[in-house]
């Protein structure tokens, strides 16, 4: 979202899932909102992370962060940019 010049970012997380590496599970209901997604997963118990190369500000805690920079309390984390288009739904796997 763009406000003039100033440019401000949304960011919200995060989603815990359940630690059953061969369950699927839903995020959302109904169809998506958006035609891009960022995605970040961190597995606790093996250290694992799934990133890619978009910067995101983010919390150790749930956040909601609407802001242009990164706050104080805040990180930046590399994000994977996935683009959905116009689908009602959409799976992404995180695999080992």
């Amino acid at each position: 979202m763009s406000e003039g010049s100033s440019r401000i970012v949304i960011s919200k997380g995060w989603h815990e899932l359940p630690p059953n590496p061969n369950a699927c599970t839903f995020l959302w209901s109904g169809p998506l909102q958006y035609d891009r997604y960022l995605v970040h997963a961190q597995d606790k118990q093996s250290g694992r992370e799934w990133t890619g190369t978009v910067p995101v500000c983010a919390s150790p805690q749930a956040f909601t962060i609407r802001a242009g920079t990164c706050g104080p309390n805040h990180q930046r984390r590399l994000f994977n940019l996935v683009t959905v288009g116009r689908q009602d739904g959409w799976t992404h796997n995180f695999t080992p």
